[in-house]
């Protein structure tokens, strides 16, 4: 359709002409009214205020749409610390805390420890020993040649007519009833050579990254063993020194002789005791030298060192058995020499293991275990 007035082409959906006469039938549009403003009372003077919302509170999302919480505040902890380095120093500098060793580090010194060539010759030198005394516990011990190994003015001033004649007969016993009476020693030694040879195995193994302490735990077990045994010891030498000194004071004044001879008795067994006491002193503090080497291997964070009073003790007493080995070829032969040589190269060799064990620890303790 046109518009009538102007010619125009009227709009589709029948709204007035651009020129703004109405057609024929066409009604005016109602125009729209404006909605009349909300009042809002004001609040009583005397009701309390609300708070003013922070400038970064969040506002309400409108309807439909879902809630994004915008506001980020700064973190003061999420950047790396940098140092100022125009700052000016103080006397005693900041020091960062000293990182704690890996568990494999601990676990590796000790494993490549019992994996070195000196823990092997020690173990070779312990193994050897314990061979020997299995052959010469075989050989009945040469008693006649003993005496004749005594001066003459001392043979032929002491009687030992009575004492020789007892010993030719123990040395004509059976070499069985020799081997039973050393058997307990054999299997303890046995044992030991068993444990070392276990922990050195247990080195050289490249299935674990650990050390198994099955080894270290037969060790520690026959040092416990000999604790006992010197302590009941030490407890039936205290007996017999109280005999001595009690028969030493009954015999003075009237067997002169008899009380110089306990009291020599006694000093010496007071010299026993003396010496009891230093093993059972060695063998706890071998024990706790295994402790410390079972904690190491387990990784354990308070590493302890082992104790230098073994390998100090272990050093003396392989240089006195080195010394005595002339005396020990004299009076007990070739293979109680090369017995007592093994023992001594054992002994320096393992306190030289304890030496490399305590650098190893040292440089592997942390500021908490120290």
């Amino acid at each position: 359709m046109y518009c009538i007035h102007c010619g125009r082409k009227l709009p589709e959906d029948g709204s007035v002409c651009a020129c703004g006469n109405l057609q024929p039938g066409q009604n005016v549009p109602a125009e729209p009214q404006a909605a009349a403003p909300v009042e809002v009372p004001a609040p009583a003077i005397s009701a309390a205020q609300p708070a003013q919302a922070p400038a970064y509170a969040q506002q309400p999302a409108p309807y439909g749409q879902p809630y994004t919480d915008t506001y980020q505040p700064q973190n003061p902890y999420a950047q790396p610390y940098v140092q100022n380095p125009y700052a000016p120093r103080a006397a005693y500098p900041y020091q960062p805390a000293q990182q704690a060793r890996p568990f494999a580090t601990a676990c590796a010194a000790v494993k490549s420890l019992a994996a070195s060539p000196l823990f092997l010759i020690g173990t070779i030198f312990v193994s050897l020993g314990f061979l020997l005394s299995l052959i010469s516990a075989f050989i009945p011990v040469n008693y006649a040649r003993l005496f004749s190994m005594l001066p003459p003015e001392v043979y032929y001033a002491l009687d030992f007519s009575d004492l020789q004649y007892q010993l030719y007969m123990l040395q004509d016993g059976s070499v069985l009833t020799a081997f039973l009476f050393q058997l307990p020693g054999l299997i303890l030694s046995a044992l030991a050579v068993a444990g070392l040879w276990m922990t050195f195995a247990s080195g050289k193994s490249g299935s674990s990254p650990t050390l198994k302490t099955s080894g270290l735990t037969i060790l520690k077990v026959l040092q416990v063993f000999s604790v006992v045994g010197y302590a009941v010891l030490a407890l039936l030498l205290v007996i017999l020194l109280v005999i001595v000194l009690v028969t030493a004071v009954s015999a003075s004044g009237v067997y002169d002789f008899i009380g110089a001879a306990m009291a020599t008795l006694a000093v010496i067994l007071l010299a026993l005791l003396a010496v009891i006491a230093l093993l059972i002193v060695y063998s706890a503090k071998v024990i706790g030298s295994i402790n410390a080497a079972k904690a190491a291997a387990a990784g354990s964070a308070m590493l302890k060192k082992a104790s230098m009073f073994v390998a100090v003790l272990g050093f003396l007493m392989a240089g006195y058995a080195l010394i005595d080995l002339y005396g020990t070829v004299v009076f007990s032969g070739w293979l109680a020499a090369l017995r007592n040589a093994c023992t001594a190269g054992a002994q320096i060799v393992f306190g030289i293991c304890i030496i490399q064990f305590n650098k190893r620890v040292a440089s592997l303790r942390t500021p908490s275990a120290m």
